[in-house]
């Protein structure tokens, strides 16, 4: 996608290339942030505790 303010980038658009961009960066965090990393473990710990209509009820 071109950047009108810097003049950068390719003409036109391509969502296929940017989901695997955010999925290459999300890639990238997890494996080199801590901190990401330690809140997906957790995130995925708290949901294996939580029944899944607790969800979707606000509760």
């Amino acid at each position: 996608m071109r950047n009108k303010f810097l003049n950068t980038g390719e003409i036109g658009y391509h969502p296929i290339r940017k989901i695997m961009v955010c999925i290459s960066g999300l890639r990238y965090a997890i494996r080199y942030d801590f901190s990401v990393t330690y809140k997906i473990k957790v995130q995925k710990i708290y949901q294996r505790r939580r029944p899944a209509s607790a969800f979707c009820c606000g509760l």
